[in-house]
């Protein structure tokens, strides 16, 4: 699913790009012109005498609260209470008619129940996301009574539009900084911490993320709490502090794919209900609001929004009232619909950018859950290298952060020696076996660059082929007591020597 999302999301951009490109065309900026001033209202007459319809479908008198209360559709999941709520809420937040019955119609295929509200279940089978306490706390349940229906553990339309909002609106560094505090003082979570993660305090703050975030582990995931626990908590400080790994903010930053789940969750949303666009302009209103709260119920969004709307107007009112150029005009607020933004509302990310937890911006990027695990892979296999480079005793504590950042950058970028690349996956086996380098070799950039490299050694037909035995070195595997083959030139690993 992974590679699936990743190439739907080149070929939206592409498709995006031609777009812009034709539409800055005067051709299609005569046509448009002519097909608003000609042909639209021409065909819109043709259909409605055909078929009989009326012609104000599209506009916004068709969504007007006193239309929805007495509409059939609505009406049939909705009371009228309901319904009038709905409408203010989504005035406030400056929802279009459209946009709101949109947002209505996907509440229609989450409520496949027919008991006019959602469970967070329903949410993340629609969404196919993976069940975890961060979601159950991102999206808490209304408390009793806070509905029209008393329904425990279900969320109601104007509940679910809420819960979105809090949700979707919220910066990067926000809620990277809710999640790690959420996950140190969850209930849940410390129940469930085993005994033997609750010493150093970093190792259960590590194991506290994890539970929190992911729930129950995969194989890949444990192999990864493992390594750092080997790497970082189970031997001197003095590891730890050369590398800069003595706080949670900073395993994070070097290891992404411990908190990128809650990112996934974000974006899902955001393209599932409504559109990434739509929300990126929403959290754009909502950091000028300058507010800290989280959570809102939809009495305190709609006070919120309504409050921050008119000291918006009065203000505008004042600069229009002394300035008369266009260009003031211009920029007055419109409330009928959400105002356009680029994509991922690049302006909040700035600001995120240069906060202590700017690193945040950068993960919530990464097109998939892949390039998470490639960059946390890579930095695995640099902060494993030089640790055991460290006890050879050939590297001091103040050349750490050098080779670190030549390392990484090497692997990111494909210009690491095939005699590096020998020596660091050496260091990976020789301190964790054969299974755990395979496993962390498969997911980072040297992977790629054995395959580069084995090319390149047939394309300028060196005389030395990869198959000869001289290529194959044997090695131990302390995991399994066993020794195996590795071949420097591809990368390759047998138990057996291969036949030559």
């Amino acid at each position: 699913m992974d590679r699936l999302d990743a190439r739907r999301d080149q070929v939206l951009a592409a498709v995006g790009r031609a777009v812009r490109v034709a539409q800055g065309h005067w051709v299609y900026q005569w046509m448009a012109l002519v097909w608003t001033m000609y042909g639209q209202p021409w065909w819109t007459w043709l259909f409605a005498t055909i078929t009989g319809t009326a012609t104000e479908g599209g506009t916004e008198s068709a969504w007007a609260k006193d239309k929805l209360t007495t509409n059939d559709v609505y009406r049939d999941r909705l009371l009228a209470k309901e319904i009038a709520m709905f409408v203010d809420l989504g005035d406030a937040l400056g929802m279009s008619g459209a946009q709101r019955h949109a947002l209505f119609v996907k509440f229609l295929h989450l409520d496949w129940m027919r008991r006019s509200a959602i469970s967070i279940q329903d949410l993340c089978m629609y969404c196919t996301l993976r069940r975890s306490r961060f979601a159950d706390c991102i999206l808490p349940v209304p408390n009793d009574g806070g509905g029209f229906r008393q329904f425990r553990n279900r969320f109601e339309l104007v509940q679910l539009t809420t819960a979105l909002f809090n949700v979707c609106t919220l910066p990067p560094s926000k809620l990277v900084e809710w999640a790690l505090a959420q996950a140190k003082t969850d209930p849940v979570v410390q129940a469930l911490v085993p005994d033997c993660d609750k010493s150093p305090p970093l190792r259960l703050e590590i194991a506290q993320v994890l539970l929190f975030v992911y729930g129950t582990l995969t194989p890949n995931e444990a192999h990864v709490k493992s390594a750092l626990e080997t790497l970082y908590l189970s031997s001197s400080d003095s590891v730890a502090a050369s590398h800069g790994m003595m706080t949670l903010e900073a395993i994070v930053e070097r290891f992404p794919v411990l908190i990128f789940p809650v990112f996934w969750l974000q974006r899902t949303l955001r393209r599932r209900v409504l559109g990434t666009k739509f929300w990126a302009a929403l959290q754009v209103r909502r950091t000028s609001w300058g507010s800290g709260q989280i959570f809102y119920t939809p009495r305190e969004l709609m006070d919120e929004a309504k409050a921050y709307r008119t000291a918006t107007d009065e203000r505008d009112y004042v600069h229009a009232k002394h300035d008369d150029d266009d260009e003031t005009r211009h920029v007055m607020t419109v409330r009928t619909k959400v105002l356009p933004v680029d994509d991922g509302g690049g302006v909040v990310e700035e600001e995120d950018a240069t906060g202590p937890l700017g690193f945040a911006a950068t993960i919530q990027r990464y097109s998939n859950e892949a390039t998470a695990w490639q960059v946390t892979a890579d930095n695995l296999l640099a902060a494993i290298h030089i640790k055991q480079v460290q006890m050879d005793g050939n590297m001091g504590a103040e050349a750490v952060g050098v080779e670190y950042t030549r390392i990484t950058k090497a692997l990111r970028n494909g210009t690491l020696t095939p005699k590096e690349a020998e020596s660091i996956r050496k260091s990976i086996v020789k301190q964790y076996g054969y299974n755990f380098a395979s496993f962390i070799v498969g997911h980072s950039h040297l992977r790629h660059n054995q395959h580069d490299a084995a090319a390149g050694q047939t394309k300028h037909k060196v005389k030395k082929q990869a198959d000869d035995p001289e290529n194959w070195q044997k090695l131990f595997d302390p995991s399994t007591k066993r020794a195996f083959f590795y071949n420097a030139l591809t990368g390759e690993s047998d138990w057996q020597l291969p036949p030559h």
